[in-house]
């Protein structure tokens, strides 16, 4: 009889701790699946944000551009009724070709660039078979070596102080995230542009050897826009007369 009652109350005990780890299971899943739900959210809320901020900037863009056509016809209005005047707005649109700012065309090259769509060689290292920041900027020096007057990446004017770097699975510009295929437009003579990128044992080569896409076109008529992002001298000043 005493052993018995001993094992009923094993029995009894056990039931209630198995009760309590049920309980404390269903608190923890509780928790966990509130914490993803507001994850979740929190991400679509930013990504919500984010949209929102895009479509800002691009409005911004819209009517920075508005207002510069504008001042461009005042300026041309003005030049007409004074050769002095002329002679400064053809000075300020000179300034302004070299800072970047105007949108330009002409002649010159496309490259196109992609990750490798070769079949991995086993023990190589997958990084060889994509495109990096330093590949493009591989490129953009060799164009501007050769004589490009305006480089544009994916859209983007490039200045002389343009970072671009590696951010995760995308290349960082000043004011963009790109992701392949990556399109390098460039003004400048077509012949030279060409030449240089595809010389032997040059970037081109180079880049093929991993099977790289990458292609070349000479093209008649090119079109690079103005730069449309932050300028910010922190250090560099003109210097006072």
């Amino acid at each position: 009889m005493q052993k018995t009652m001993q094992q009923l109350l094993i029995a009894f005990f056990l039931a209630i701790a198995a009760f309590l780890a049920m309980l404390q299971f269903k608190s923890a899943s509780n928790v966990n699946n509130s914490s993803i739900s507001s994850s979740l959210e929190r991400i679509a809320n930013l990504q919500q944000q984010v949209t929102q901020l895009e479509q800002r900037k691009q409005e911004l863009v819209e009517e920075l551009k508005g207002y510069q056509a504008r001042m461009a016809e005042l300026e041309k209005q003005g030049g007409e009724d004074s050769a002095y005047v002329k002679h400064l707005t053809q000075q300020l649109n000179d300034a302004r070709i070299l800072a970047g700012l105007t949108e330009l065309e002409g002649p010159g090259v496309q490259v196109v660039l992609n990750d490798s769509d070769r079949e991995m060689i086993e023990g190589s290292n997958i990084n060889a078979y994509l495109v990096h920041e330093q590949d493009l900027l591989d490129i953009v020096n060799d164009l501007k070596a050769a004589g490009a007057e305006a480089v544009a990446l994916n859209g983007q004017r490039l200045l002389a102080n343009t970072q671009i770097k590696c951010g995760g699975p995308t290349i960082i510009t000043a004011t963009e995230r790109f992701v392949p295929p990556f399109i390098i437009d460039a003004i400048g003579d077509p012949a030279t542009l060409e030449a240089i990128l595809i010389q032997p044992g040059g970037i081109y080569d180079i880049l093929k050897y991993w099977g790289i896409q990458i292609n070349v076109k000479k093209m008649d008529k090119i079109t690079v826009p103005g730069y449309y992002g932050p300028v910010n001298f922190r250090y560099a000043k003109p210097v006072e007369r």
